[in-house]
């Protein structure tokens, strides 16, 4: 299951693009669904429960939060196990890459209230939040791990790290000594950091470690 990028906008809505085959592919896999599909929807897959969206690319019409809002409820009341908000671009504060954009943060609070995780893409680096109390103006509920969910808390994680080539660090999380180092792989050379970027000029709400434990537990 995937939410529409930037790259994705021009075939998305096309014969044979990419949310004819979304839609192809959450039916052949048995998932209950509302709304349209990869734009504003919610879905029931086996107790796992996501919203795609397609807000900072199409957008997310305002109108549809309300209506997320109850099914997210509804079915957090009737225990599901997972819940998960993903969409392809964050704020600046909350993607490693891209720092200046200026997308809004609105929707993360949709979906902190009912305990959902949040994932994006956009940025091709790996980073995770702490347990957050609140996305709008950035609180971390909890430094610890593991990461229990719940009504009020969420995290953030992006994994931007599938295919494309990776992205540095943003200028203002690096030291004035940061380089970059290539290796060549399979496929087209993938961009690392050689460990000169500073961890300490993270936001306080980043998790320091991602990438070695995530502490997940539902």
């Amino acid at each position: 299951f995937y939410a529409p990028g930037d790259h994705e906008m021009k075939v998305w809505h096309a014969a044979g693009g990419y949310q004819e085959r979304l839609t192809r592919r959450l039916v052949d896999s048995g998932a209950n669904c509302t709304g349209e599909v990869g734009i504003h929807m919610v879905c029931s897959y086996y107790g796992f429960v996501f919203l795609i969206s397609g807000a900072n690319t199409f957008g997310y019409p305002p109108e549809h939060w309300a209506e997320a809002d109850k099914v997210l409820e509804q079915m957090a009341a009737q225990g599901a196990k997972w819940m998960v908000c993903s969409w392809h671009q964050s704020p600046g504060e909350f993607q490693l890459w891209h720092s200046e954009e200026t997308h809004a943060s609105e929707q993360f609070e949709h979906c902190r209230r009912v305990g959902a995780m949040v994932v994006t893409g956009h940025a091709h680096l790996y980073s995770r939040t702490h347990l957050m109390a609140n996305y709008s103006c950035p609180t971390v509920a909890t430094f610890g791990t593991p990461l229990e969910l719940g009504p009020g808390r969420s995290f953030h994680v992006v994994v931007g790290t599938g295919g494309a080539q990776m992205h540095g660090f943003a200028e203002s999380y690096r030291t004035v000594y940061g380089e970059f180092k290539v290796y060549p792989p399979v496929g087209r050379p993938i961009t690392l950091l050689d460990g000169r970027s500073n961890p300490l000029k993270l936001p306080h709400y980043y998790a320091k470690g991602v990438g070695v434990d995530m502490g997940l537990r539902a």
